[in-house]
């Protein structure tokens, strides 16, 4: 899997948990943050997940993780970066890219309209628009 398929293997798994868990990550951290929520927990569509920092782990049946943060003073959107795609790589068993060319896809993908780069965050990361229906 090249960098650009790793990127978009990433944003389709992000669009998936949030279709499966019906979860708006940044009201989760927000109540997490309150005492309202637990720190961690299943989401339905049996999606695990953890709050850490501004950020939450999911944890999907198969083992795929995803570390996504919440961007509380700026989009209100879930953000990422290299680093977090390729964490995702190495819990499905692709660790073959590193950071520098998942840095370039991402850069690549938010040019195409797949992600949006975040001007007040350099190097990281938002979905370009609302979660799609499509194959994953």
């Amino acid at each position: 899997m090249d960098a650009s398929e790793a990127v978009t293997a990433f944003v389709s798994a992000v669009e998936r948990v949030l279709r499966a868990s019906e979860a708006n990550v940044a009201e989760l951290v927000r109540a997490v943050n309150a005492g309202s929520a637990s720190a961690s927990g299943t989401l339905a569509g049996g999606t695990r997940y953890t709050k850490h920092g501004s950020g939450v782990r999911f944890v999907e049946a198969d083992g795929t993780t995803l570390d996504l943060d919440a961007d509380l003073g700026g989009t209100e959107r879930l953000i990422f970066d290299a680093w977090r795609v390729s964490e995702f790589l190495r819990s499905r068993g692709k660790s073959e890219r590193n950071d520098d060319e998942i840095t370039t896809a991402l850069a690549a993908a938010a040019t195409q309209g797949v992600v949006q780069k975040l001007d007040h965050r350099p190097g990281w990361y938002t979905l370009a628009g609302p979660v799609r229906a499509r194959a994953s």
